[in-house]
């Protein structure tokens, strides 16, 4: 998939309408987006094997985008996420903040990082 930007993103990301209006919304968008009579809508399954019916989005904003106005158009969904284009997809938790010890284990990673660097 390609960024906003012209880069090449290594994500890519799916959404699981739940019920027909949320389906309805999101593959109308979809086929205004990717100029395509109607989004193409997959079976895939997650890390834990369950087969889910998603579609897959240009984009982290696209999801973004929707879950902006999921409120106010009372849209339904999950979003998975996958970071090569083969393999499991894995639910995603749109805003999770990280957690004391994801901050602890991204800051020893940065710290191995400058180590390593330091002894190079």
């Amino acid at each position: 998939m390609k960024r906003r930007d012209g880069t090449e993103s290594k994500a890519h990301w799916f959404i699981e309408p739940i019920g027909s209006h949320t389906n309805q919304v999101i593959a109308r968008r979809l086929a205004e987006i990717t100029e395509v009579v109607a989004g193409i809508n997959q079976s895939m399954k997650d890390n834990l094997g369950v087969e889910h019916s998603v579609f897959e989005v240009p984009s982290h904003v696209f999801i973004t985008e929707l879950q902006k106005s999921a409120a106010d158009l009372e849209l339904k969904f999950f979003v998975y996420t996958r970071a090569l284009n083969h393999g499991p997809i894995k639910l995603w938790l749109f805003g999770k903040k990280k957690t004391k010890s994801d901050k602890v284990s991204d800051a020893q990673a940065k710290l191995k990082k400058l180590i390593k660097q330091k002894r190079n």
